[in-house]
């Protein structure tokens, strides 16, 4: 593929850099992110464009404009990359006319072309498990201000519940991104009445944090709780119980951007606006029947 990837591109006419925006530095990012960011900088070398890592919050926040068009005029690239992006970043760049693309759900409405996860396959799908084995209160732990692959999800998830009736309910928690959060999160689906017997988390590492929270209340997973993750990354398997999660290829990911990506920094339209990858379903071990009582 490499070689393929070589044969065909050249170095961009409006330079031989791709700029890779995102709100935190790679090194504290998860290690799925961190292999597709590696393999798409090995991907783009190979055609001979280097890709430079650009990380700040402050461009993803309220009132980021000024520090967008800063970054932007200092930084001239041929193309971006927006990495956990959000819809006003997105729309900035599509406002702007600046050529970039979406590592991630697009934002509805900016016509920004993106290779990203099928979150709300994913949200349909371990709904529909769910609701297979009797569950009938089911949340769904999502992002204190979600992303538009966030929304997806949700979407998704409770779309499911509401159109498969038979009393069964669905609801959306949002808690702020830290382990307390999410013990505190845990706590309020388990006082529900009546109460949750399935949850599902939209972050794999505060995921852990239900698993050992649950546990520490004396919960058995499945038995008493059954429990579910997205993008489970490499270190899931090592955990007893298992978790039940979702997973995707960093190498497919980053491949199909690499190609998008470069079709951009060359002024050529992609030849595919939207390339969706279907996350595969890791069954694990926290997933079961509703209980009884």
């Amino acid at each position: 593929m490499l070689r393929e990837i070589k044969a065909a591109a050249t170095v961009p006419a409006g330079g031989d850099s791709v700029g890779l925006l995102m709100p935190e530095p790679i090194d504290v990012l998860r290690p799925y992110v961190t292999l597709w960011i590696d393999l798409l900088k090995t991907e783009l070398f190979a055609a001979g464009v280097s890709l430079r890592v650009h990380a700040g919050r402050r461009y993803f926040q309220p009132g980021a404009a000024p520090a967008l068009r800063r970054l932007v005029a200092q930084q001239p690239h041929a193309c971006w990359v927006l990495a956990l992006s959000n819809a006003a970043l997105q729309r900035w760049f599509a406002d702007q006319r600046v050529p970039a693309i979406v590592a991630g759900e697009p934002a509805p409405g900016t016509g920004l072309p993106a290779v990203c996860l099928d979150n709300g396959a994913l949200g349909r799908h371990i709904a529909g498990r769910m609701l297979a084995l009797g569950h009938r209160r089911l949340v769904m732990f999502s992002e204190p201000s979600p992303s538009p692959g966030a929304v997806a999800a949700e979407e998704g998830f409770l779309g499911t519940i509401t159109r498969a009736g038979g009393g069964a309910t669905g609801e959306v928690l949002r808690p702020d991104g830290t382990p307390d959060g999410y013990r505190r999160a845990l706590e309020r689906a388990l006082r529900f009445r009546p109460r949750a017997t399935a949850v599902v988390s939209l972050n794999p590492l505060l995921g852990a944090t239900v698993v050992t929270a649950a546990m520490h209340q004396g919960l058995r997973l499945p038995e008493h709780l059954s429990f579910a993750t997205t993008y489970g990354d490499p270190f899931m398997r090592f955990l007893s119980p298992e978790p039940t999660r979702y997973t995707y290829q960093p190498a497919t990911f980053a491949r199909k951007l690499a190609r998008s990506v470069l079709q951009l920094a060359r002024g050529e339209p992609p030849n595919v606006r939207r390339a969706r990858l279907i996350p595969t379903f890791v069954p694990g071990e926290t997933l079961g029947r509703a209980p009884r009582d």
